[in-house]
């Protein structure tokens, strides 16, 4: 588990989530070339606004990144004030590993569960509720790791991921997490 020291940039999941979707694929990139830390726990930090002297306890969630680097534009982030621990994986050691399923595009109303609440991707789309755009009738070999009802909606294929989902709020978070997370080793990462 990492030491975050003081002075380093932490962009929280929920200011990823409210980008744009060109927005986010820039941030994947940077993320990914400047071999920013993947969070995959959730942590408690000390944190500051970039202009702000207020220093406030906010929570780092899964999908949160925490980089020397300052974040691309406009992406909100945070300065770190206070060393602290979390569990997080260098992104930009692989390529990344993930595809999205072919098959006959289709409206699915429901709520994704996790079947895997241990991983990190699966539990970044658990428990969204609406309406999904995906392919059914995709075929491969995997492991489920989300459904929405009997329709398997995220699955693990060796080291990657596959999905069906295409479009919506699932569909971008699946990509963002995937995308990164494949591009991690599953080992320690320095501190910070």
């Amino acid at each position: 588990m990492p030491r975050v020291d003081e002075g380093v940039f932490v962009v929280e999941i929920n200011s990823v989530l409210d980008l744009d979707w060109s927005s986010i694929k820039a941030l994947t990139r940077w993320a990914i070339s400047t071999g920013a830390c993947l969070v995959v726990e959730p942590s408690i930090a000390f944190l500051r606004a970039p202009r702000s002297s207020r220093i406030l306890p906010l929570a780092i969630g899964v999908g949160s990144l925490v980089a020397e680097g300052e974040p691309p534009p406009p992406t909100k982030y945070y300065v770190v004030e206070r060393t602290f621990w979390v569990n997080c994986l260098k992104t930009g050691v692989n390529e990344p590993n993930y595809r999205v399923l072919e098959g006959v595009k289709t409206v699915v109303e429901g709520t994704i569960i996790s079947i895997d609440i241990r991983d990190p991707v699966a539990l970044l789309v658990n428990g969204l509720q609406g309406v999904h755009v995906v392919n059914i009738g995709a075929k491969t070999n995997c492991t489920p790791l989300a459904t929405i009802g009997d329709t398997i909606v995220l699955c693990r294929v060796n080291k990657g991921y596959a999905t069906t989902l295409i479009e919506g709020e699932a569909a971008k978070r699946i990509e963002y997490m995937a995308t990164l997370f494949t591009t991690t080793v599953m080992t320690p990462s320095p501190s910070f």
